[in-house]
């Protein structure tokens, strides 16, 4: 398996939020800043995770949803949920 390298460095991460921790983006390095606010920063997660190498897909949630309960337990709702975050990231099934 490839190793995925990290989208951002530490350095890219701490310079990417305002004062108020809300993630600001200089999209064509110049003096124009765009800072995401409530549920466009999700919007934004997921059009940014779409067909990267880093981002996730439908056959993940799949994979993590085929999991048994009898086989993992009490981990098969903390499962669940996981498959129901990466979920909301996904565009439609087409």
């Amino acid at each position: 398996m490839s190793e995925i390298k990290p989208a951002l460095t530490e350095e890219e991460w701490a310079k990417g939020f305002n004062n108020e921790g809300e993630p600001v983006f200089n999209f064509d390095h110049d003096d124009t800043v765009v800072t995401l606010r409530g549920e466009d920063r999700h919007r934004f997660a997921a059009a940014c995770l779409h067909d990267q190498p880093f981002g996730f897909t439908h056959e993940h949630v799949r994979h993590l949803r085929d999991m048994s309960s009898a086989e993992y337990g009490y981990k098969y709702l903390q499962t669940q949920e996981i498959a129901d975050l990466i979920e909301a990231l996904l565009p439609p099934k087409t």
